[in-house]
């Protein structure tokens, strides 16, 4: 059981007041907006994408390995380390974007999809808001990835990516922000104790 929050919630001074808003590009995922606002007398003007927001899913085997992607993505030139994710589709729930992107690039299906909280990725410029799931219960099913998910699925216990993290092998902020919420919400000392224990190999799942 994770602890408890002790946090209080937070008294915020007032919001400025949006005035005007205007569409200046639409993409196949998000908007960008330009908008104007007032605040203590002056107003400003701000660049905002306006984005559905998605969600990302921690899938957790029953030997406490996780599964994960090792994905190239065109925008930085790289192959990133990071866990299934995609943008919510609309009249999606988050929690349904989970099970699709879970099964659609790993090919698996969850019997227990627990929300783990919530992450804003780029709060300066977009409005996007993603959505962390942990998965467990994991069963077998067919991945179907679309033409531009280059991707190869591994896998490795979670404290091990945790250290990956520690160690910025790991650099996608949706990937370390629901990680290290898995890694609170499950508990360190038992996680631990998996790592020490873990032994062999999934079928079809490199130990990354």
């Amino acid at each position: 059981m994770s602890p408890r929050s002790t946090s209080k919630p937070m008294r915020h001074p007032a919001k400025p007041v949006k005035v005007s808003k205007k569409l200046v590009f639409e993409g196949r995922k998000f908007k960008v907006m330009i908008e104007e606002y007032e605040y203590g007398g002056t107003r400003f003007r701000v660049e905002k994408v306006e984005h559905p927001g998605a969600a990302v899913v921690v899938p957790l085997l029953e030997d406490g390995r996780v599964l994960y992607l090792e994905q190239f993505r065109p925008a930085v030139g790289e192959w990133v380390l990071e866990l299934p994710a995609g943008t919510i589709a609309p009249g999606e729930d988050p929690r349904e974007t989970a099970a699709r992107e879970l099964e659609e690039e790993v090919g698996y299906r969850a019997r227990i999809l627990e929300k783990l909280g919530e992450v804003l990725p780029s709060p300066g410029y977009s409005s996007e808001r993603i959505y962390a799931f942990l998965a467990r219960g994991l069963e077998r099913s067919q991945a179907r990835r679309e033409p531009h998910e280059i991707l190869v699925v591994r896998c490795a216990p979670l404290s091990r990516l945790i250290q990956m993290v520690y160690d910025n092998v790991i650099r996608d902020a949706k990937t370390i922000a629901a990680l290290i919420l898995c890694w609170h919400k499950l508990g360190l000392k038992r996680l631990q104790d998996e790592h020490n224990t873990v032994t062999g190999h999934q079928q079809g799942c490199d130990d990354g």
